[in-house]
């Protein structure tokens, strides 16, 4: 096994991290974080992300970008 310290020598080797499932996806780069919310996903995953986020950094902020098929 590889100890972190080795595998990620310098902090700006990562450009994106991301996970997901088939109902949210979470993207994170340096200074931003990008959820994405299917339309079937539940409230409570919903709620679970950002409050897992908020609990890491209280001092997040947001904005609501909101994307429709016409």
């Amino acid at each position: 096994m590889v100890e972190d310290s080795k595998l990620f020598k310098n902090i700006q080797d990562i450009s994106v991290m991301e996970m997901g499932c088939e109902d949210a996806t979470v993207s994170c780069t340096t200074g931003k974080i990008i959820l994405w919310f299917g339309r079937q996903a539940k409230e409570s995953l919903i709620w679970k992300v950002i409050s897992g986020i908020s609990n890491t950094d209280s001092s997040v902020n947001h904005e609501q970008e909101i994307i429709c098929d016409y």
